[in-house]
């Protein structure tokens, strides 16, 4: 009898390793109370802060990993799709955490994601305005600089506390469809489809760089302030200026700039004080010294691939993640190492 349930006792701790096993052999794809087994991950958006990388995924839940991506876990989030909150993005800043989307959706947590809130003001606005086209508003990116939130949308810049109630708009900005703000040594950098203005805190002096304009109906994407150096991506390429935009560089040259549609833009971002550009196309670096764009070339992990990718640096680390799943990991910008999501 004794032998007889020893067998059975090993015969349940071989079952269970070869579960554990198969569970591991399959990490991509797996079940649990948020994501069935079929589900693939999309990932929309990485951000890094606190030592901590966290992604947007499946426009519905945030995975944050205190490992560089060896384990993931999925944090507090009383949201979904179901309940009409999607979100596509993050902002992260010390505990504060953003989850948005361009149809207004704001959801904050000032204790690194264990208590949330709706902030449902852009999303009230469009009922006020019965979702008229014309007055519609939509959030296009979305900021946390020096405690204060801001919000860049098409009908320009609105900013508060994040331990304020109330939303302001930018009295100095005219509004405009503001796609971005960065602040660098003291000077906020806004671009608009208008073109590019920069408020000085020390001269409190405003400033429309007018050299630099849209023509023909051409549309400015990112823009990015490196070693005070600007530059900006547009339909036409990529341009730079080294006098804070009295005069411009068209250092397009070799980038192939293909006919993009809203999700296809060209976003700027520097890594290690290299540029970098991504597009429909994929990843290029800037070349300081023959002046050209190189492609850099991945490892996919999986066969559905799209060139859609989401980028965040913590200075040190570098990751990049695809709408299908596919996450990359790198120390020096240009070699890439693909990374599995394991759930803990």
């Amino acid at each position: 009898m004794k032998n007889k349930k020893y067998i059975w006792l090993f015969a349940i701790f071989f079952i269970a390793l070869y579960i554990i096993n198969i569970k591991l052999a399959f990490p991509i794809k797996f079940t649990s109370n948020v994501i069935q087994s079929n589900d693939t991950l999309s990932i929309t958006d990485i951000d890094f802060s606190n030592n901590k990388v966290y992604l947007c995924v499946n426009f519905k839940e945030i995975f944050v990993s205190s490992d560089y991506g060896d384990s993931w876990s999925i944090l507090n989030f009383p949201f979904s799709r179901e309940n009409n909150y999607s979100i596509s993005q993050l902002e992260i800043y010390e505990k504060i955490i953003l989850g948005y989307h361009m149809d207004g959706t704001l959801l904050i947590s000032t204790d690194a994601g264990k208590c949330w809130m709706i902030d449902s003001f852009f999303k009230d606005l469009k009922i006020a305005n019965n979702n008229d086209v014309e007055k519609n508003i939509w959030i296009n990116n979305v900021r946390i600089i020096n405690n204060t939130i801001y919000v860049c949308t098409n009908k320009g810049l609105y900013h508060k506390n994040h331990k304020n109630n109330c939303w302001e708009t930018y009295p100095l900005l005219p509004a405009v469809n503001l796609f971005d703000i960065q602040f660098i040594n003291n000077v906020y950098y806004f671009l608009s489809e208008t073109g590019l203005f920069l408020y000085s805190k020390i001269d409190k002096k405003f400033d429309e760089i007018s050299t630099f304009r849209i023509y023909d109906g051409k549309s400015l994407y990112s823009l990015l302030v490196n070693n005070n150096i600007l530059y900006v991506s547009a339909d036409s390429g990529v341009f730079c200026s080294t006098n804070s935009g009295i005069k411009w560089s068209n250092i397009t040259k070799n980038l192939n700039i293909p006919e993009a549609e809203f999700d296809d833009v060209l976003i700027l971002f520097s890594f290690k004080n290299k540029i970098y550009i991504k597009s429909v196309n994929g990843l290029y670096i800037y070349n300081d010294i023959s002046e050209f764009w190189d492609k850099i070339y991945f490892k996919r992990l999986l066969e559905n691939y799209r060139e859609y990718w989401s980028i965040s640096s913590s200075g040190e680390y570098l990751f990049l993640g695809t709408q299908n799943g596919d996450i990359y990991f790198s120390t020096d910008g240009l070699n890439f190492t693909p990374i599995k999501i394991y759930l803990k």
